[in-house]
């Protein structure tokens, strides 16, 4: 019997702790789901005017942006200054985002599909838990961004810029990565299917633990990037053959770190290789 009462007392306790955490979350925006603002233009004007005040702004200033929840789809955002807004669990659909600047905006837990950001910055950008689709980010500034936990298909980022860019964990499907900046961007543990790495700057990147299916390295720079333990399939020879023959179709591929097994027929090895003056 007490063994029942002192069970019942654990589930209620923590039962209450679920709740206070799902009211913490809850009450962390306080706008209802799907929720469209009549007064966006005014919203955006006085977060402009928050930016641009002389002294640092206050992040509690009511006048910087909050938009969670809302449902911002086919809205022309263009042009607009809307750094360090709260974007977060937004759904972003046809949206314009072309030639925005949004350093350090919070999209987590956004949904982002058919939009354009093309020659937006998104330096800082946080993107946890954001499911992009079908969307074209050419061109964009994503340097020292954050993605986590994001489904990322169907979209180009030709020519785009995410040097030093968290992209660790994610899955990749149809991507276009054509010319992009990639330098020490970290894609440690993700899952990458149908991606064009064509002329990217892939140095010094961590690629450990990615799952390659359909990657394409061709004329992509290599240089000190990251390649150890990737999981290409089943290790049959000729699935081996066909991934050295993708890489090595790669720039400064011999200099890439890679297990031995990928050797495919390198003589020079990074740490034995002279680096001076590159």
């Amino acid at each position: 019997m007490r063994w029942s009462i002192l069970t019942a007392r654990i589930i209620l306790i923590l039962l209450g702790f679920s709740g206070i955490s799902a009211f913490s979350a809850q009450a962390a925006c306080p706008h209802a789901i799907g929720w469209i603002p009549d007064n966006l233009e005014t919203l955006i004007s006085d977060h402009e005017a928050w930016l641009n005040e002389d002294l640092p702004p206050d992040p509690r200033d009511i006048r910087r942006l909050n938009l969670c929840h809302a449902d911002l789809s086919n809205l022309d955002l263009s042009g607009r200054d809307l750094s360090h807004a709260n974007l977060g669990t937004t759904r972003l659909v046809g949206v314009d985002f072309n030639n925005s600047r949004l350093l350090g905006v919070n999209f987590d837990g956004s949904y982002i599909a058919r939009s354009r950001f093309q020659n937006a910055d998104l330096e800082r950008a946080s993107l946890r838990h954001v499911e992009i689709s079908r969307s074209n980010f050419n061109h964009a500034s994503l340097r020292l961004s954050h993605f986590s936990a994001a489904p990322i298909h169907d979209t180009s980022f030709r020519y785009a810029d995410f040097e030093k860019a968290s992209m660790r964990g994610i899955s990749l499907e149809d991507i276009d990565f054509t010319g992009a900046n990639l330098s020490l961007v970290n894609f440690y543990q993700s899952r990458m299917t149908r991606v064009n790495f064509n002329t990217a700057d892939l140095s010094r990147a961590n690629l450990n633990r990615t799952f390659l299916h359909q990657v394409n390295f061709r004329d992509a720079f290599l240089y000190l990037s990251r390649l150890y333990s990737v999981n290409i399939g089943e290790e049959r020879r000729d699935r081996l053959d066909e991934f050295c023959k993708n890489l090595t179709a790669a720039r400064d591929w011999q200099l890439s770190y890679r297990d031995a097994k990928l050797a495919c027929g390198a003589k020079i090895l990074p740490g034995k290789h002279p680096l001076s003056g590159r």
